[in-house]
């Protein structure tokens, strides 16, 4: 038997050599494909979750004032504020584990070098996730029983709306300031790799990013503190941090350079 097994081996490796790539190669080459599969299907994941994530950041019920939970829950009882709030935690999800994807790119692109920037970037994407879902959780069900209940006392509803708003906008303002760091660390550590390949034209995008996420972490005290200027001081976030999704997704997929 011990006999038939190397005759196959030796078969196998006969064949291999004829098609000019020896099994080491051979296992090499499935590694890469299953590395490249992994980075697109991350890379398919971010630009998904980036899509409806502003979609429905886009039609949900503006809320910006964390002092005032009045129209939250005028609002917080409707269907749209369910679907929204869904959307918005299936998103965050989509993009954080496509985030992973990236992390694993950089550190896999850093070779025999360390990483420097990147273990910093997966804490704050790690707490910033954490964050985004329970915001989501309570706002898409204990919010909407809260804006449902009729027999509870109007007095009584608001003193609960104004104990359990503030802590879930403070949530989400937190999760926003995270969320910009990660980006910041990211962003660096692709400025560190940049001078090699993969990323040698790709230095547009780790400036974009690091501008972005200190914009976000700037921003959010702000707009808590200012809420009427809260819309015109988060709408630029958008499309800083869009921007920079579509273009790591991009990056991703082409496994390189986003020239």
């Amino acid at each position: 038997m011990d006999r038939t097994k190397d005759h196959k081996a030796d078969h196998g490796s006969e064949r291999s050599t004829a098609r000019g790539t020896s099994p080491n190669t051979e296992r090499a080459q499935k590694v890469t494909a299953d590395a490249g599969r992994r980075e697109r299907f991350g890379a398919a994941l971010i630009a998904l979750g980036a899509v409806t994530f502003g979609v429905a950041s886009a039609v949900q019920p503006l809320t910006l004032d964390p002092n005032d939970p009045s129209y939250p829950l005028e609002v917080g009882g409707t269907a749209r504020w369910v679907i929204v709030h869904v959307a918005l935690m299936i998103a965050a999800f989509l993009l954080y584990v496509g985030l992973m994807a990236f992390d694993h790119f950089l550190r896999k692109s850093a070779g025999e070098s360390r990483v420097r920037f990147a273990p910093y970037a997966l804490i704050a994407a790690i707490a910033s996730f954490s964050l985004w879902e329970s915001a989501f959780v309570i706002e898409s069900t204990g919010w909407v029983s809260l804006a449902r209940s009729p027999s509870v006392a109007a007095a009584t509803r608001d003193m609960l709306a104004a104990v359990v708003w503030q802590p879930t906008f403070a949530l989400a303002y937190v999760a926003s300031f995270l969320t910009g760091a990660a980006v910041i660390f990211w962003s660096l550590e692709l400025l560190r790799q940049s001078g090699d390949s993969p990323f040698r034209r790709s230095r547009w995008m780790g400036w974009l990013g690091v501008f972005g996420g200190f914009y976000t972490a700037v921003t959010m005290p702000l707009a808590w503190s200012f809420p009427d200027l809260a819309l015109w001081l988060i709408l630029p976030i958008g499309g800083l941090l869009g921007v920079w999704l579509l273009a790591v997704s991009l990056l991703l997929w082409r496994g390189g350079d986003v020239a």
